[in-house]
């Protein structure tokens, strides 16, 4: 078909070919992209770097053109590189050893007003340059946080930040989407109104096959009002079989009303 029912995601990260990543270099990427959509995928990664945060003032507010994020990169990862997708994400990196949700060293437990400020200020520029090249906000979805409930210790340690940026976002007003890989065992435990607020859903294959029938209900039932999907980063079993790890993907999507598989 000319535009597919089941996307296809990988998290590519193809804009740090300087850092070498899974390989790519310069003169591979644009060659890379071609073999990644002649396999159609169509959801496509792109780091913090991406979309930078300039320089705030006092009032958290850029006090000058010179302060505003280098929009660059990110023109070249659209324009350039991935002209077309379906949807583009960006991990805004929310993660810290601390747990504690801050932007450029600002915490937000410190300053919560000033936190939400330079998260909005950020966000419009953002929003403003978007739209400027012609291109809808509704075509981006922010990762704040990856995989929480990651640590089987203590899993929802990292929920408060996540709610201290899903509500910044939220008063940026601007439009971007929210997404979240959620590796919690017993997801009604966490923190839901974060849950309840991300537009889409991305969750683990294996945790669907092997968690039960009460987890595959709790996403079935919000895949009735919240975008879903699947991904998988490790085999399931016996290496990367085409088979469970591939294929079995797709048909646990429709059987879980995902519209997207990754890997």
């Amino acid at each position: 078909p000319e535009k597919q029912a089941l996307h296809f995601s990988g998290w590519d990260y193809l804009t740090e070919w300087e850092k070498g990543r899974y390989g790519f270099r310069p003169e591979t990427t644009r060659p890379a992209v071609k073999l990644l959509k002649d396999y159609r995928m169509d959801l496509v990664w792109g780091p913090l770097n991406i979309w930078p945060r300039g320089k705030f003032n006092a009032a958290q507010e850029y006090a000058s053109a010179a302060d505003e994020p280098d929009v660059t990169k990110f023109n070249t990862w659209v324009k350039e590189i991935w002209p077309g997708a379906h949807r583009y994400m960006i991990n805004i990196s929310g993660r810290n050893k601390d747990n504690k949700a801050r932007i450029e060293g600002l915490l937000h437990e410190q300053d919560p007003a000033a936190f939400d400020k330079r998260v909005a200020t950020w966000l419009q520029f953002w929003e403003k340059h978007v739209k400027s090249i012609g291109m809808d906000p509704q075509q981006f979805s922010l990762l704040i946080i990856d995989e929480p409930g990651l640590a089987e210790d203590d899993p929802y340690k990292e929920d408060e930040s996540i709610k201290v940026w899903v509500e910044a976002i939220k008063k940026s007003g601007t439009c971007f989407r929210m997404w979240m890989d959620p590796v919690y065992q017993e997801p009604w435990n966490a923190y839901e109104p974060s849950i309840d607020a991300m537009d889409e859903l991305c969750i683990k294959h294996a945790h669907v096959l092997g968690y039960g029938e009460k987890f595959v209900n709790y996403f079935k039932d919000r895949s009735k009002k919240q975008e879903m999907r699947l991904y998988e980063c490790y085999p399931i079993v016996g290496g990367f079989d085409p088979y469970s790890y591939y294929r079995l993907q797709a048909w646990t999507a429709w059987d879980m009303n995902a519209n997207g598989i990754g890997f």
